[in-house]
């Protein structure tokens, strides 16, 4: 096992996602998205959503991969993330995001979805917010963290 792999109750196979990091990026993004960016709107609080939301989704969707392959298909065994999967939810998040940021046939789709959904969201498509790419590597550097050998 790797030095930060932790065995941890059975409802705990998701620390990647419950440490404190991505959580504090989930808080960022509910304070910045329903606060700040109304008190300070600006440059700032336009890419503190993108920058953190973009940590910890890929940490999200493992942690659904995780949850399906340990409760859905009942493997009983540990399920710990794995670096494939890590890698191939960056990617997803990475075509996605990129998708709703410069294609509006994409954005409007999003919103749609959402509306659907009811939860009310606005799009700002704006190729600054394409540096916020880099957040994903954060993502990865955690995730492996996290990794099975």
């Amino acid at each position: 096992m790797k030095k930060h792999l932790k065995l941890t109750p059975e409802f705990l196979y998701i620390d990647f996602l419950i440490h404190p990091l991505p959580l504090f990026c989930v808080l960022m993004t509910f304070l910045n998205d329903h606060w700040l960016k109304y008190r300070f709107p600006g440059a700032l609080t336009g890419k503190i959503s993108d920058f953190s939301g973009l940590f910890y989704f890929p940490l999200f969707l493992c942690a659904i991969y995780v949850f399906i392959r340990r409760y859905v298909f009942r493997r009983l065994a540990l399920v710990f993330l794995q670096r494939n999967i890590l890698i191939l939810s960056i990617l997803v998040t990475a075509v996605f995001f990129v998708l709703v940021k410069i294609c509006v046939p994409a954005t409007d789709f999003y919103l749609q979805r959402l509306s659907d959904l009811g939860i009310k969201a606005q799009v700002t498509r704006d190729f600054t917010d394409l540096v916020a790419l880099s957040a994903l590597l954060v993502s990865y550097w955690h995730g492996r963290r996290f990794t099975e050998l």
